[in-house]
Parts: C-alpha cells; structure tokens; sequence
C-alpha cells in the first residue's frame, strides 16, 4: 500500500485517531486545539511516552494532567487537527472532545511526499512559535 492516502469519517476517523496513538513507536504529536481532561487519552498518551514514545501536544490551552514525560505546548490562536506518528498521520476537522460533530480527516501513509511537508510543519509548531500566540 505504498502512498496509502484515505478519506475517513465518523467511527473510521476516530479508531484511526486512536490506532495513531496507540500504534506509535517513536514519535507522536497531536496537533489539537481542543482537548478534554480524558482520562483515557490521558493513560493512552502517557503509557506511548513511558515506553519512550516523544509525544508532543499541541493545543490551545494547559493540560496540567497531560505532564508525565510529554511535551505539552500552548499556541492561543491554534486551529489546526493533525495526528502523527512515524507510520503515518491524519489531517482533519476532529478535536479531541465529546462533540457529536461530522466530523472528517485523511490519513496520509508516512511513505507519501505529503507526510514529510505535514510533519515539516508540526515541527515548525513546536519549535517556531513562542507559548503566548
């Protein structure tokens, strides 16, 4: 499946989400404006990061829960939904609440062009912008 890129929606998009999180190895950003205190995703993130995943958050607002060996960055004016890890990485509308919106994304495999410009700009989210923005 070289240069897998799929359109996802609904229960699809989220066990994706989740699969990103739960399947990554080395690397996992989540790039998410809105983030509930979830006490799931809370021990999902932090058990990627004690098996010495580097995941980095994303978001809008602190989430002192979220603290355990995970970067957590604040960007005030962020907007943007991607989920990444090294094998791949969903761009898309779902944040990480209880919202009962439609809900969309594609995932884009890691061995498409595409992958490296997307992880290019969350890099650039993480270390080119300041906290306050």
């Amino acid at each position: 499946m070289k240069d897998t890129v799929e359109f996802l929606y609904g229960k699809k998009l989220t066990d994706r989400i989740n699969d990103l999180i739960n399947l990554a190895n080395e690397k996992l950003y989540i790039v998410c404006p809105f983030i509930n205190e979830d006490e799931e995703l809370n021990e999902m993130l932090n058990e990627r990061a004690d098996n010495g995943v580097n995941v980095i958050l994303i978001t809008r607002k602190n989430l002192a829960g979220y603290s355990r060996n995970i970067k957590l960055l604040m960007i005030r004016k962020l907007h943007s939904k991607v989920y990444l890890n090294e094998k791949g990485c969903i761009v898309g509308s779902e944040n990480l609440t209880d919202s009962m919106n439609e809900e969309c994304g594609i995932y884009i495999d890691s061995r498409n062009k595409v992958y490296q410009e997307i992880l290019d700009y969350v890099i650039m989210l993480e270390f080119g912008f300041d906290y306050t923005r």
